[in-house]
């Protein structure tokens, strides 16, 4: 079953996973604006802090060249009282709109797994 819930400036999906047990998510809009500025405010970089309340600051260690499907890394010990996630593969397109030059359309696939003992209600809304 696919759920469908649409906004004034967006459309959200969510279905059921196959392979984890979470749900798929695909978010779609309309966008003011050209693809390019979209992307600077989407990537890590300094216009994602205009935005994203949750980031309150950003140091860039490093910038690759080539494009990457994933990198592991060593979190060290696993901090109390912290749920750990595990993100499929996710991604956003952005697309230039040919009747209209100045607005863009925005597509996002988010599959992000929470792991832990959270109940699978608080899960729902939060991603909700």
């Amino acid at each position: 079953m696919v759920l469908q819930e649409a906004h004034k400036d967006a459309t959200v999906w969510r279905k059921p996973s196959e392979e984890f047990s979470g749900y798929l998510y695909k978010a779609q809009g309309v966008v003011e604006d050209v693809t390019n500025r979209i992307v600077d405010h989407i990537r890590p970089g300094p216009y994602r802090l205009d935005w994203d309340s949750l980031m309150t600051s950003m140091d860039i260690m490093e910038t690759f060249e080539e494009v990457k499907t994933g990198i592991s890394l060593d979190y060290g010990d696993v901090r109390p009282n912290f749920v750990r996630g595990f993100n499929h593969p996710c991604g956003w397109f952005c697309v230039p709109l040919k009747d209209s030059p100045g607005h863009s359309l925005l597509t996002g696939y988010i599959q992000t797994e929470l792991r832990g003992m959270l109940p699978q209600s608080a899960v729902d809304t939060a991603m909700s």
